[in-house]
């Protein structure tokens, strides 16, 4: 069985990376961290301090809605990130709710119901390896 640990990004980012090596130490297989710039810490900061305070544990942003963010940067950062952890980092991809609430929101959800066109973009964009 894997146990992970879920930053909601409202602490501190010493205590953030605190806990995810204390977790890590603990036998935790996973470190996610919400992923929205509207309520909370910057998700791929956090993330870069993750990966260079941990040696064995993966990571990754839960979820990261490619509406907000353009796949072909998030496909960039997670590559980068992947090559600076030894393979360690992983994608969570979804809507999410709480990075944007507005109206052209609601009608992009509705134009692209069941589209996942951005998910083959960004693992394409990032060679495969994310």
């Amino acid at each position: 069985m894997d146990f992970a640990i879920t930053f909601k990004s409202d602490m501190s980012l010493p205590h953030m990376v605190a806990l995810a090596k204390q977790a890590e130490r603990n036998g935790f297989t996973y470190a996610w961290s919400f992923d929205s710039h509207i309520l909370w810490h910057e998700v791929y900061p956090i993330l870069t301090l993750v990966a260079a305070n941990t040696k064995k544990m993966k990571f990754g942003p839960l979820v990261t809605n490619p509406v907000v963010r353009d796949p072909t940067v998030t496909a960039s950062v997670l590559a980068t990130l992947d090559e600076l952890s030894g393979g360690r980092a992983q994608l969570g991809i979804g809507r999410g709710d709480s990075s944007r609430r507005d109206g052209q929101e609601a009608d992009h959800r509705r134009k692209h119901a069941g589209d996942d066109s951005s998910i083959p973009r960004a693992y394409v964009g990032s060679a495969g390896r994310v």
